[in-house]
């Protein structure tokens, strides 16, 4: 969101993808917010300050309302209906566009940036944005409807009729167009022109001569309606030439005169505010044609206000609204409750003045089965007969409780005699009922109960267990015994107990290998004096356990005794730095 002066943009609205208005148009248009009231707006940015532009009256052109300038940035504001949003319809969008630009080349006045950011639907009509705009300076009619093709292309779809806009440029105009798109031109141009009348009809501020005094501009407010009677048309203003009408000029004279009536103007006696034509008369409804209220305002006649103030009288408008429809809503509701109240007394007082009477009055209507009554409990509702329906072929019918003999007899199963008239409850293995496939019952049998394993079974895999633990248990405590044992008989017999190896690591120096010989070893290990035990890095196999004194040998480095006692777990560092 971008804040430019009392407004927010909201979203910049894409240009036309193609046409003449796809050129680099330096507006660009954006969706707003008016930070005061909230109203929705359509903020055209311009490169550079432009007053408000002169747009002729018409349902389907949405006026300019506002201008300004934020840093460098000037603006121009129109002002969007509360439920207005951008046009989705092709043929909506035709026919509105069309008469917009019917009226905009019908005064010579081309708008030259038509696309889809400037068509907006609201009230079940399509109104045309932007005109008045600075979008092109040689923007011509027929780039208006070609760029109007496109856009309605855009879209959706091109009706068939407007065709001829994008294959036979300036075959058509707006009017021509409308009038084929089966748009009502006449009543277009009726309902224009009787808003125009409407605006016409509206008091306009006469402006009064200079020194004139209230009687007689009142007499000759008078003189100019009787003049309107009698002609019978529209009531002609008449203007005298340029000679004798000096316009009044903002200056010390007119600052001198505090009422603005009594005053002198520039021209002496006689002076006249206004505008002036030289030998011609203007009639009223043209005077006001231009200053035409837009249909998209309510502001009060005669009230001059800024858009920021008309803007927030109708919110206020709006909220009263809003009150006055919730107060209506609230009265009709209550009026509804009291009415529904009266005719549920009216209903009473019927059926009892009825019952006073001896006429029978009907039971209200009962959906459903009758209440049963407490002393037949379990038992039928009077005059219903129960008839039991076979939905299953009997090869898939569960085993009844009756048996038929070869004899024809029924054989029934032996039951516990009922107390009380209900039959003795009876314990049958549950069953699943559901919907088959065609729609039918479906009885699906339980799979039987599993015979209950015996007691005892049950503490077989435990003990089972127990034994595998106990067996592991003893194993355990025969093992230190058994290494004792074997320890001992090699004591008693002198033979050396066996011995594991032993890794060796150099320290300082790489690709170095040191040989380890014998200086002195135990007796038992069997080994010379100067024999070579192994090499370093690597591991070394002592034969027996004991204190080995070994000479470290390695190429380069002087030779050094090492001291080692077996059996040991950590491996031996030898430093050839030290």
């Amino acid at each position: 969101m971008k804040p430019i002066g009392p407004y927010v943009a909201v979203q910049a609205l894409p240009p036309p993808a193609n046409g003449v208005a796809a050129a680099d148009s330096p507006i660009q248009t954006f969706r707003a917010t008016d930070r005061l009231t909230g109203i929705p707006v359509l903020l055209h940015i311009l490169p550079y300050a432009q007053g408000l532009p002169e747009v002729p009256f018409s349902p389907h052109l949405l006026p300019v309302v506002d201008s300004g300038v934020d840093g460098e940035q000037a603006y121009l504001v129109t002002e969007l209906p509360l439920q207005a949003h951008p046009a989705q319809d092709p043929e909506l969008a035709a026919r509105g566009a069309l008469a917009a630009l019917s009226v905009l080349h019908g005064r010579d006045m081309t708008h030259g940036g038509v696309s889809g950011a400037q068509l907006w639907n609201h009230d079940g009509g399509v109104a045309l944005a932007g005109a008045g705009l600075p979008w092109r300076e040689d923007a011509t009619p027929q780039g208006d409807l070609s760029d109007l093709a496109l856009t309605l292309q855009a879209l959706g779809a091109l009706p068939e009729v407007l065709r001829p806009l994008l294959e036979q440029p300036g075959s058509l105009s707006a009017h021509e167009a409308l009038a084929l798109l089966g748009g009502d031109v006449a009543d277009q141009e009726q309902k224009t022109a009787g808003q125009q009348e409407a605006a016409a009809e509206l008091p306009l501020d006469q402006p009064a001569a200079l020194g004139q005094s209230l009687e007689e501009e009142a007499a000759a407010t008078l003189a100019g309606a009787s003049d309107s009677e009698v002609s019978g048309g529209q009531p002609i203003v008449p203007l005298t030439s340029p000679e004798e009408v000096s316009p009044l000029l903002p200056g010390k004279d007119a600052a001198s005169s505090p009422s603005g009536t009594g005053g002198r103007g520039i021209g002496g006696e006689g002076s006249v505010v206004g505008s002036a034509q030289t030998g011609a008369t203007r009639p009223v409804s043209e005077q006001a044609q231009t200053s035409a209220v837009s249909p998209f305002s309510n502001a009060p006649t005669g009230q001059s206000e800024t858009p920021q103030e008309r803007r927030r009288r109708q919110n206020d408008e709006r909220q009263e609204q809003a009150t006055l429809d919730s107060q209506a809503a609230a009265e009709r509701r209550a009026a509804y409750l009291k009415e529904q109240s009266e005719q549920e007394t009216r209903e009473i007082a019927q059926a009892a003045e009825l019952a006073a009477r001896g006429v029978p009055v009907p039971e209200p209507f009962q959906m459903g089965f009758a209440a049963e009554s407490t002393g037949d409990v379990g038992g039928a509702v009077a005059g219903v007969q129960a008839r039991q329906v076979e939905r299953l072929p009997a090869s898939l019918r569960r085993p009844s409780g009756e048996e038929i003999d070869g004899t024809g007899t029924v054989q029934r199963l032996p039951s516990a005699v009922s107390t009380g008239g209900t039959p003795a409850r009876r314990d049958l293995p549950p069953i699943r009922i559901g919907w088959d496939e065609d729609d039918s019952w479906r009885v699906v049998r339980t799979a039987p109960k599993s015979s209950q394993p015996s007691p005892l079974l049950r503490w077989v895999p435990l003990a089972l267990v127990v034994i595998v633990l106990l067996g592991a248990a003893l194993l355990w405590a025969l093992r230190p015994s058994r290494a004792a044992s074997t320890d001992a008989d090699d004591a008693a017999t002198g033979a050396p107990a066996p011995c594991c190896n032993v890794d060796f690591t150099l320290r300082g120096a790489a690709g170095v290998t040191a040989q380890l010989n014998v200086v002195s070893a135990p007796a038992s290990a069997k080994l010379a004096a100067n024999q070579t035990l192994g090499l370093a890095p690597g591991k070394v196999n002592f034969p027996v356990q004991g204190t080995y004194q070994l000479n470290v040998v390695a190429e380069g480095y002087r030779s050094a005794p090492l001291t080692v006692v077996v059996p040991r777990t950590q491996p031996v560092t030898i430093d050839l730095g030290n």
